[in-house]
């Protein structure tokens, strides 16, 4: 067996990505029970399939060099996570569920490396999260300044909105019609409204969140 579809959530950053992901590697075996595999490899897969596909550029999804020590400590090497996702694809029965964030800006030619390591499961659904530009803009720069990044170049990097690029790119792997765009809504009063929302765009119950 192997599964039927391929869920790939590529955020991107500052969309309710972090409390989804925890949320999801928590509630693994109420998924399971579901039909729905979530890879084992973390909560986050960004970093792993940043190794698995040896993305290094930092304005591409990837990290500093001197981490990769640090993360292939944490999570394996490429080799490992590349056989642990094919398996575990290969071993799902009904939907499988990535959650990577970074994905969204991984390159063209890493992403089809992604979807040829997701081929054995059948096609691959990308869910992407559009959220109000100068919101979205505000947060991720002030995300940078946190990892040490100089202002100036932080404000240069997101000088445009990259949304409409990384769709493009996401959608010219894995198929336009491939490619669900949400509205995300940040919510105090609902934390877990991305959570629901990605279920449903799953084709699950959202009230499950």
């Amino acid at each position: 067996m192997a599964a039927t579809v391929t869920f790939l959530h590529a955020g991107p950053e500052k969309t309710g990505t972090t409390a989804t992901q925890e949320a999801l590697f928590k509630g693994r075996g109420d998924l399971a029970g579901l039909g729905v595999d979530y890879w084992s490899a973390a909560a986050n897969h960004s970093r792993p399939l940043a190794l698995a596909l040896g993305v290094s550029a930092r304005d591409q999804g990837g990290f500093a060099p001197y981490l990769q020590p640090h993360l292939t400590f944490t999570y394996g090497d490429p080799a490992q996570l590349k056989e642990s996702l094919q398996r575990e694809v290969e071993a799902a029965e009904g939907k499988f569920l990535l959650s990577a964030e970074k994905a969204s800006e991984f390159s063209r030619e890493r992403l089809e490396d992604l979807r040829g390591l997701l081929r054995a499961g059948g096609e691959t659904v990308v869910v992407f999260y559009v959220r109000e530009p100068r919101g979205w803009l505000t947060s991720v720069v002030q995300q940078r300044l946190k990892e040490g990044v100089p202002i100036a170049d932080a404000v240069a990097r997101y000088r445009r909105l990259p949304f409409r690029s990384w769709i493009e790119t996401l959608g010219g792997v894995f198929g336009e019609g491939n490619v669900l765009l949400r509205v995300y809504r940040q919510s105090r009063e609902a934390p877990s409204a991305t959570l629901a929302d990605l279920l449903d765009a799953m084709g699950e119950n959202p009230a499950l969140a």
